[in-house]
């Protein structure tokens, strides 16, 4: 979801607005272009040209400010997700993303406020519910961890369908499926730490099956203190 592609131009009856939306369009589609070759300087560089030339396009502040990021720039991806946000506070993935820039900051605190904001304001976008999880676990709120995990997990249905409507299901699918095995993962630790040993199993055994060889560990642990 992090990459949208402009359809068209907004609407103007001037004519040197218009070519400058058009420049800023063709400039994005540009970053796009780099952005998924891997080339997150010229990616860089295209946003902020288009940016320069249309300036109320969240889009590409959210791509940008995801470059940022990638780039080790996390001020400027926040400031990005936060312009992002005030041009569109309808979408939640401004909202995610700078939840996830503070969680790798190690501000879990931050991070929370967030996700939390993000599931507010669209309860069915499935990436915060993960994240929150996360938060959970580290704090080893286990219960609530797996609740937050096993709503990722039932989110799957619609991930798939918006991702197909944005014609980007074979892009960002597969990353969602791993984190769905993750999901299991945590969710079989959770049980595990709380004592839940045969729904633990379950859910390791997914996990396992899934590809998270980790899991396979926390089994033998489980047969081991069974003996």
């Amino acid at each position: 979801m992090l990459f949208v592609l402009l359809s068209a131009a907004k609407c103007s009856h001037n004519k040197q607005e218009r070519t400058e939306e058009r420049d800023a369009i063709n400039l994005f589609e540009r970053g796009l272009e780099v952005h998924k070759a891997g080339n997150y300087e010229a990616a860089l560089s295209y946003y902020t040209q288009s940016i320069a030339k249309d300036s109320t396009q969240y889009v590409t502040f959210l791509n940008r400010g995801y470059v940022k990021e990638i780039l080790k720039d996390t001020l400027g991806a926040i400031q990005d997700y936060v312009i992002a946000n005030r041009l569109n506070n309808t979408n939640p993935i401004p909202l995610n993303n700078i939840g996830a820039v503070y969680y790798e900051r190690h501000q879990p605190e931050i991070a929370e406020k967030y996700f939390l904001e993000a599931i507010r304001v669209d309860s069915l976008e499935s990436d915060p519910y993960y994240s929150l999880g996360l938060i959970a676990y580290d704090r080893c709120q286990f219960q609530k961890a797996i609740s937050f995990f096993k709503r990722f997990i039932e989110l799957k249905d619609i991930v798939s369908k918006r991702l197909s409507t944005g014609d980007l299901y074979n892009e960002l699918m597969p990353e969602y499926e791993v984190y769905h095995t993750l999901s299991l993962y945590y969710i079989g630790l959770s049980y595990k730490n709380l004592n839940q040993i045969d729904s633990a199993i379950y859910y390791l055994k997914q996990a396992l099956s899934g590809g998270i060889s980790e899991a396979a560990d926390s089994l033998n642990l489980i047969h081991e203190n069974k003996r």
